[in-house]
C-alpha cells in the first residue's frame, strides 16, 4: 500500500520520496483509516482518492476559534481528493469563502489561479491552526504550514487555498 500525504512546510522543499512506508518526523499522533469514495459514488465518476471532508475551523493564534465547514451530521460530508502534488489546496467557493473571510488582515492577489489571498507572514511559533476534521480525527495543520511561502527578497505569503470553481476540490 503506498500512501502520500500533503505537509506544506517550506523546510521540506528537499528531500525524499518514501514509497510504502510513513516518515513519522512529518506529523504527531495516530494515523486513521479513512473509506475511499468508490468511482461509481465520486462526484466525477473517476477513480481518485476521493474522502468526506467533515469540517474545517481556524484556530486563530488569540485563541479564537471560526467555524469554516461543518457537516450536517445526517450528510456525508464535503467529498475532496488527497493530493500530494500541490503546494495549494482547492476548495468549493462557499468553504473558500468562509476561510478567506477568518482572516481579517489579507490582501486580493491575481494570480494565474485565480483570486488568492495574502497574508501575514507566520513565524513557525506563532501559533495558530487550521483544524480539518474526517470523521471523529481533528488534523490540526499550523499556519506556518498552510501558508505559502513565497521565495526570494518579496517575502510574500498567501493563504494556501483557492476557490476551485468547476475544478476537483483537493487537500
Amino acid at each position: 500500500m503506498l500512501k502520500v500525504v500533503r505537509l506544506i512546510n517550506s523546510s521540506w522543499l528537499i528531500g525524499s520520496v518514501v514509497f510504502g512506508g510513513l516518515d513519522v518526523k512529518k506529523y504527531k499522533g495516530n494515523l486513521v483509516k479513512r473509506p475511499i469514495i468508490p468511482r461509481t459514488e465520486s462526484p466525477d465518476g473517476l477513480t481518485r482518492f476521493w474522502i468526506y471532508l467533515d469540517g474545517i475551523t481556524v484556530n486563530q493564534p488569540d485563541g479564537t476559534i471560526v467555524p469554516v465547514y461543518e457537516t450536517d451530521p445526517q450528510a456525508k460530508g464535503q467529498p475532496m481528493v488527497l493530493d500530494s502534488g500541490s503546494p495549494l489546496s482547492a476548495l468549493p467557493a462557499g468553504i473558500y469563502t468562509e476561510l478567506v473571510a477568518a482572516f481579517p488582515n489579507k490582501r486580493q492577489v491575481h494570480t494565474e489561479f485565480g483570486t488568492l489571498y495574502e497574508v501575514t507572514c507566520p513565524g513557525p511559533g506563532d501559533g495558530g491552526s487550521l483544524d480539518f476534521t474526517f470523521g471523529d480525527k481533528i488534523i490540526n495543520v499550523p499556519y506556518y504550514d498552510f501558508v505559502w511561502h513565497s521565495r526570494g527578497a518579496s517575502n510574500i505569503c498567501v493563504l494556501g487555498a483557492y476557490a476551485t470553481g468547476r475544478l476537483v476540490p483537493y487537500l
